[in-house]
């Protein structure tokens, strides 16, 4: 009889487990079709945003055409002069802007200039400086010679004197 009990408590653990799994998948399943539907009517939503936008860009072309044909209307309407002047107006700001560009340019290679100025007169600085390094180093050189001549002479000199005095 306990060993019956025992077994029915862990029939109904187990059951209960299983129950608890049930309920556990049936709210995945839910979860899993709620997301399904959310990500459905976003896909619709953006396929709505895209047909819009397809329109609003066919507007937009149209509208475009449109004021190309009245540009065109205008510019046979003028006169001219007229025509003359929009061309000229048309030049001078080209010229303004080749002008700007120039002067940038300009600008840039002065500053260059000066940059390779600068390290010019830096690289002559120190080909001075060398350059007195190596007066100053012949100058110590030419003593050294100088001195060694008056040991060389000194040396002799003793050795004479040695040779005397024996």
């Amino acid at each position: 009889l306990q060993l019956e009990k025992k077994n029915n408590k862990e029939l109904q653990q187990k059951i209960s487990m299983i129950e608890k799994e049930r309920e556990d998948l049936k709210t995945k399943l839910k979860l899993s079709e709620e997301k399904k539907s959310t990500e459905e009517k976003a896909k619709a939503a953006a396929e709505e945003k895209a047909k819009t936008l397809a329109e609003t860009a066919k507007s937009l072309e149209t509208e475009r055409s449109t004021l190309l044909a009245q540009l065109s209307a205008a510019k046979s309407d003028m006169t001219e002069g007229q025509a003359e002047k929009v061309d000229q107006a048309k030049k001078a700001a080209e010229q303004q802007s080749l002008a700007a560009k120039i002067a940038e340019e300009r600008d840039s290679l002065q500053a260059e200039k000066k940059a390779f100025e600068a390290a010019k007169e830096a690289f002559r600085a120190e080909q001075k400086e060398t350059a007195d390094t190596i007066t100053v180093i012949n100058e110590k050189e030419e003593k050294l010679r100088e001195e060694r001549k008056k040991l060389d002479s000194d040396r002799k000199q003793l050795e004479i004197d040695e040779k005397k005095a024996f």
